[in-house]
């Protein structure tokens, strides 16, 4: 998860940034001191979650998340409102996940946070790739399979090949429609148009074996996501 703070008072930033780093020290976070700065970062940055204040000078928080909203409409952050004031907590509900009324209590922060949390992981999953860092999309996963000490991470466009073992991505993945058929696979239920006792059938046609030790394990993951 990537964060943004943007406030034009330090302390309040602070305060957010030590609450942060108080749920977890490993989220990569930015702060930023005005509704401009942010914008003018966003052009080469995505984030997934912009806590915003809404009484900032110049460009406020209302308009500047709808600029972000309409930029990023394809894959829009979440915008979490910080505000002195109640008044401002009925306006621009079209655009914001949640509001937090200052001073804020880290209790408050923490069920926002973990809401946040839900709703966005694992809609990306981050890999460091040739030398780079990608956010792959999850629902864009076909399968992950092991390859000797690596793992290959196929996509609808590409293919990653990675210094991770499949068992963390699994656990990176934890919650968002995937499920061992076989011991060196890891498949997007999602892409699925059939499957049988033995075997399964992926959206670009690739057929893929369910071993005996892993079938009624991953049967009852696909049948689950089914339902849901």
């Amino acid at each position: 998860m990537r964060i943004a703070i943007c406030d034009d008072d330090k302390k309040d930033i602070d305060t957010l940034w030590e609450y942060i780093e108080k749920y977890d020290s490993s989220i990569e976070k930015r702060a930023f001191g005005s509704a401009e700065e942010l914008l003018d970062t966003l052009d080469g940055e995505t984030y997934d979650l912009i806590f915003l204040d809404i009484q900032m000078k110049l460009l406020n928080g209302f308009d500047a998340a709808k600029i972000i909203m309409e930029r990023f409409s394809d894959r829009p952050p979440l915008i979490v409102f910080t505000t002195m004031s109640s008044k401002y907590t009925i306006r621009g509900y079209e655009v914001a996940f949640r509001y937090l009324m200052k001073p804020v209590k880290y209790e408050e922060f923490s069920d926002v946070l973990s809401a946040a949390w839900k709703k966005i992981m694992p809609k990306r999953l981050q890999v460091r790739y040739d030398g780079r860092t990608f956010m792959i999309p999850v629902d864009e996963i076909l399968y992950c399979e092991v390859c000797g000490h690596n793992t290959k991470i196929h996509t609808v466009n590409s293919t990653y090949e990675i210094r991770s073992p499949l068992k963390t991505i699994e656990e990176s993945l934890e919650g968002g429609g995937f499920a061992r058929p076989h011991g060196s696979y890891l498949v997007n239920l999602d892409q699925i148009i059939s499957a049988s006792q033995s075997e399964i059938v992926l959206k670009n046609g690739l057929t893929m074996k369910i071993s005996r030790y892993r079938r009624d394990e991953f049967l009852k993951a696909f049948h689950n996501f089914l339902r849901r």
